[in-house]
């Protein structure tokens, strides 16, 4: 979802749940490709943000607690 004209700042939102195991979306925007990639693996969610140079990204990681997020 844009956050500001020409998706100049997104936010990654992921809507985890239904039968998907694995999801995947890009946009090609005015300053590269935006894309989010989800996969439910081993008990857990891998999560793979693309966010265009020159833009910035809210990215809303669904835990419920922070320290269940890890990064790598």
């Amino acid at each position: 979802d844009p956050l500001a004209p020409g998706y100049k700042k997104i936010t990654i939102n992921p809507h985890i749940g239904g039968d998907f195991a694995e999801m995947k979306a890009e946009l090609e925007t005015y300053y590269g490709k935006a894309g989010a990639h989800w996969k439910q693996e081993k008990g857990g969610l891998m999560l793979s943000v693309t966010i265009p140079h020159n833009t910035s990204a809210v990215v809303h990681l669904p835990a419920a607690s922070a320290n269940q997020a890890t990064e790598g």
